[in-house]
């Protein structure tokens, strides 16, 4: 009977021991993946930012290439026309190399060309600053679009520039300019569509 005893307690302390040795091995599997993971992990985010910062330091090599192809390409339309520049807060004064005249406003006929859209005048008006944008719901995904905005006497445009943002159609400065429905003429990659502001 002691020797059954002695039997039961030594596989009993053999069991402990090979649950205590499982646990262990349990334990540095799951520290092997999660170290595994992070350092895919690592790895993935250390190739993303090498990849972001090649293709930066090859626009900073080609801005001032394309920055001289462009100011060369509007140096030579400003020498085939009579151009008027509309100055606005970013850009007050014209560039030397640029040809032209600028003017706070200039009114054609019945329109107005200006920076900052005004008070109706009764005449058409064509203005910037506030430059539009449109969040535009489409198969589940949200995208924010540039946009012209108008109603049909007053357009506010877009910013092209990579300095300026856009102010939602949505907002008390854009609705307050229009007194009646107004329309979002939002920018898309081929065409414009014009939805409901």
């Amino acid at each position: 009977m002691a020797d059954h005893c002695n039997d039961e307690l030594q596989w009993s302390a053999e069991r402990d021991q090979l649950v205590a040795e499982k646990a262990e091995l349990q334990d540095r599997l799951l520290r092997g993946r999660a170290e595994f993971d992070n350092f895919r992990k690592r790895t993935e985010r250390e190739r993303s930012d090498y990849i972001q910062y090649a293709a930066m330091e090859m626009v900073r090599e080609l801005l001032p290439i394309l920055d001289d192809f462009e100011r060369a390409q509007l140096a030579d339309l400003g020498k085939r026309a009579d151009w008027i520049w509309i100055s606005g807060n970013h850009d007050p004064a014209l560039p030397q190399w640029l040809s032209g005249r600028i003017a706070e406003e200039v009114a054609i006929g019945n329109l107005v060309f200006r920076h900052e859209p005004s008070d109706y005048t009764g005449r058409g008006e064509i203005a910037g600053h506030l430059h539009p944008c449109k969040t535009v719901n489409r198969r589940g995904q949200s995208l924010r679009r540039r946009c012209f905005a108008s109603d049909g006497l007053r357009l506010v445009m877009p910013s092209f520039g990579a300095y300026t943002g856009g102010l939602d159609v949505r907002d008390s400065a854009l609705r307050s300019l229009f007194p009646k429905d107004f329309l979002a003429y939002v920018l898309g990659r081929a065409r414009v569509y014009a939805v409901a502001a």
